[in-house]
């Protein structure tokens, strides 16, 4: 239902959201005139032509003259069927033979024709729907349902109505102002409830004060119409709002006692209800989104200018009832600012633990890619100058290899930190996986052992088939790391063993040495992320990471990864368990911090 409501919003807009509400009261009002009698003729009469106009003006967002032309011919062909049917009369607040929708259609419709139309055609549209709307108000007039002065009074409402949508048409059609319709469409789209309801309450005043005063009570209706504005303004910016909305309130209080239309029927103890209405819709809106102390200010102000309007137009004792039922209507309003300002703060709350962890996980991932390229590379460098610097006066012919090595090195760090700063740019790190392994995983590996200048590594593999992206990328920086850590702690290593193997749904990686640790500080120092980088990147597959000494001597890595597509991420980790690794997970885990390995 939401949903279906959201996309009728979308589609006709604010102009569609304010003639709906102007079409329901019109149902409900000739409802009202049956008195319960059921449904008959003359009754169910008006209300084709109040559907089949408010559909014309829907049909003007899309083909305003089109739809004119047709609007005119609906109001004619209206008129003549109130005249045909004995008893049928259209309830006309305004302008006689012409209902409250049928107005709202009718300025609608003109607006969007002069808005949208082409000149020559948009007059002539325009002509024909001012030309039946003076049929109608003739028509009601020779059915006696509105006498002469009634007349006069409907051909000026009818002519302010034109005057208004001619001149707002051609305004808006001279000075359109593009970077300005976002924030208003925005605003406007977000609150049709609101809109609505306040229209809704507008055409109830109408059509009660007009129906009781005539043209004395326009300006009264301007004022409420400037709350009614005033309460949509409140969503955007609460305190303005309620500085505009005081001296309206002040303002149509002095006028309805000195027109002595405070005590008519349809005010609320000597104020019109739209203006009500807007009074809570700001009150919410200032405990809403204001501070405190403004808040209280403000609605201190509105207070006051609600009962200097009620002293104004009544006598002194009507302001001790009103008072209590100020009191009741304000603390329901302020307990409704309360309760979205508590939801808007435990929202904002969430957004914000969110961003947090979103902005955690994307610096570990940075962290993880830092540690994997930087440590390797850097490391590899330290190496050699180590080297070259060690036969620099014994073999000079050694130390000019070493250096090349360093400068290809340094070269290689480079484009790898580039590579880096363009995953930043583009997408999160740790996520580029083809960026960092083809679909080649075997000569991958091979390239990466050649790469590694330091022990021999003999590479084993047996696999059954390709590996995921993202798995093959995972071991690849898994032996990195692992060869970077041997290269910092495994003192007199002489051989280093790299196999993959997969078997069915898993694969099982080991990376070992023969070296037998370092009790000295790592090349560099050590950072403790290599250890806690390869088992994060374990687990976010599903699988199980072990690493410490091996039983024969040095050290022992070993990762179990499940490669079984869908089913792969959290049953590979309980599978793997079970293997022989899970023996070694308890053994390795009391061990790898009295190792040093990183």
């Amino acid at each position: 239902m939401i949903e279906r409501a959201n996309a009728a919003r979308a589609r006709f807009g604010t102009p569609g959201i304010v003639l709906l509400a102007a079409v329901l009261f019109d149902v409900l009002a000739v409802g009202l005139q049956g008195g319960g009698s059921g449904i008959r003729l003359e009754y169910l009469s008006p209300l084709s032509g109040i559907l089949g106009f408010a559909a014309c003006a829907l049909w003007a967002i899309s083909r305003p003259v089109a739809a004119a032309v047709t609007g005119a011919l609906v109001l004619a062909a209206s008129t003549a069927l109130l005249g045909l049917v004995e008893g049928a009369m259209a309830f006309a607040p305004l302008i006689a033979g012409v209902s409250s929708s049928q107005t709202v259609a009718g300025f609608e419709l003109v607006f969007f024709c002069v808005l949208h139309g082409a000149p020559p055609r948009a007059v002539g549209a325009v002509i024909l729907l001012v030309g039946s709307g003076v049929l109608a108000v003739l028509g009601a007039h020779t059915t006696g349902s509105a006498g002469t002065d009634d007349v006069l009074v409907s051909l000026l409402y009818g002519s302010l109505v034109l005057a208004v949508a001619v001149i707002g048409a051609v305004y808006l059609r001279r000075t359109r102002a593009p970077r300005d319709e976002p924030r208003t469409a925005d605003l406007l789209g977000k609150q049709w409830p609101l809109i609505a309801l306040l229209s809704l309450t507008f055409f109830f005043e109408a059509t009660v004060v007009v129906d009781r005063e005539g043209p004395v009570a326009a300006p009264a209706l301007l004022l409420s119409g400037l709350a009614g504005l005033a309460g949509v303004w409140a969503t955007r910016h609460p305190v303005r709002a309620s500085m505009l909305l005081a001296p309206v309130l002040l303002g149509s209080g002095l006028l309805l006692g000195a027109l002595d239309l405070a005590s008519e029927g349809g005010m609320i103890n000597g104020i019109p209800p739209t203006q009500v209405a807007a009074g809570l819709v700001v009150t919410v809106f200032l405990v809403r989104h204001a501070k405190t102390w403004t808040a209280t200010r403000q609605i201190g102000l509105l207070a006051v200018a609600v009962a200097a309007a009620v002293l104004a137009g009544q006598d002194g004792g009507a302001l001790r009832p009103v008072a209590l039922q100020a009191a009741l209507a304000l603390g329901s309003a302020v307990a409704v600012g309360l309760y979205f300002r508590a939801r808007d703060s435990e929202r904002a709350s969430t957004v914000a633990a969110a961003v947090r962890e979103a902005q955690t996980g994307e610096r570990m991932a940075l962290a993880r890619e830092l540690h994997d390229v930087v440590a390797h590379q850097v490391t590899g460098i330290v190496v050699q100058a180590q080297a070259a610097k060690a036969v620099a006066d014994s073999k000079p012919e050694v130390a000019q290899v070493a250096l090349g090595r360093i400068e290809a090195g340094g070269l290689e760090a480079l484009a790898a930190m580039r590579r880096l700063v363009g995953s930043m740019r583009g997408q999160p790190a740790g996520e580029g996986a083809a960026d960092e392994a083809t679909t080649d995983f075997a000569a991958d590996l091979r390239a990466l052992v050649a790469e590694w200048h330091g022990v021999p590594v003999s590479v084993e593999l047996e696999l059954d088939h390709e590996l995921p992206l993202e798995v093959a990328r995972s071991v690849l920086r898994l032996v990195q790391e692992s060869l970077t850590n041997i290269g910092k702690h495994a003192e007199g290593a002489s051989a280093v063993r790299v196999r993959a193997a997969s078997t069915g749904r898993e694969l099982h990686i080991l990376i070992s040495d023969d070296g037998k640790g370092s009790a000295a500080a790592p090349i560099g120092g050590s950072g403790g992320y290599g250890i806690v980088g390869m088992r994060e990147r374990v687990e976010l597959l599903g699988g199980l990471f072990t690493a410490g000494p091996g039983s024969g001597g040095g050290w022992l890595v070993e990762a179990w990864l499940p490669i079984g597509g869908a089913e792969a991420k959290g049953s590979g980790s309980a599978e793997a368990a079970g293997s022989t690794g899970g023996a070694r997970a308890g053994e390795a885990a009391g061990t790898v911090e009295e190792n040093g390995e990183t």
